[in-house]
């Protein structure tokens, strides 16, 4: 058995599945987690765990000036406005809670600020009654899951996940990778990905108002947003699929002729 994981650092709701992980790890040929911080919280010696972080392609990636048009036209978004985006599922780890209220707080000092939540998930409901008590209803796209959302982040002027708590996300490799900066919070992988300053900015978990004032320096400096896309997008060149693919495969090989 090969096991490919990002849950070993996911909070005591996830306990029965870390409970069969931890009962059934020794019957594993091999384990790898998708980074060091995944890895790190594994506690069990063998079989040892590599690392094999996420890859994007970078074929599918979409970005430039048509693709910001087509997806704000899709979100129905006006072109003036300043879009804070995430994707992702409407989850208790996800923590859409802390960015609404720092969008709530944009809003206070920048009437122009829109928001995108791309995903779905058991707090579906719990996240829309979320934003109409916060005022947003007028502002805010609550798409539900959609298949395209590569083709969407081209209409975010920063990415935003809140997340208490992650492995490493896809999404924002992807988000990364079509040269949109990033905010994000400084759990689990993440750090590993986005270092401070150089494509986006790392803020505490659950801090709405540390969320709202990095967003918020990326919202009054346009030359500074779009130097710090620019490395986002050079930065996750570093991140593509091929090199992930050739080291699962690796991994099946050796199990293989074990």
């Amino acid at each position: 058995r090969f096991v490919h994981t990002e849950h070993n650092v996911w909070p005591r709701y996830r306990w029965p599945l870390r409970m069969a992980n931890a009962a059934t790890y020794g019957r594993n040929a091999a384990v790898a987690a998708v980074s060091e911080a995944v890895a790190s919280s594994i506690t069990r010696r063998r079989p040892a765990v590599e690392v094999v972080v996420h890859g994007v392609d970078a074929d599918a990636t979409v970005r430039g000036a048509a693709a910001r048009r087509a997806a704000r036209a899709d979100l129905d978004l006006p072109d003036e406005a300043f879009v804070v985006g995430t994707v992702g599922s409407l989850t208790v780890k996800k923590d859409h809670a802390t960015l609404l209220a720092a969008v709530a707080e944009l809003r206070r000092r920048r009437p122009d600020v829109h928001a995108v939540i791309v995903g779905a998930g058991p707090l579906q409901d719990e996240v829309r009654r979320l934003v109409e008590q916060l005022g947003l209803a007028d502002v805010t796209r609550l798409t539900g899951s959609r298949p395209d959302a590569r083709a969407l982040l081209p209409a975010f002027d920063v990415f935003v996940p809140s997340s208490r708590h992650a492995g490493l996300p896809i999404a924002r490799l992807e988000a990364m990778s079509a040269g949109v900066p990033c905010v994000a919070t400084r759990v689990g992988g993440i750090p590993e990905v986005l270092e401070d300053g150089a494509g986006g900015y790392l803020v505490p978990a659950a801090d709405p108002m540390a969320l709202a004032n990095a967003i918020d320096k990326l919202a009054g400096d346009p030359p500074l947003r779009s130097d710090q896309g620019q490395r986002s997008a050079e930065v996750a060149t570093g991140f593509e699929m091929g090199p992930a693919v050739a080291q699962t495969a690796a991994i099946y090989e050796r199990v293989l002729a074990s």
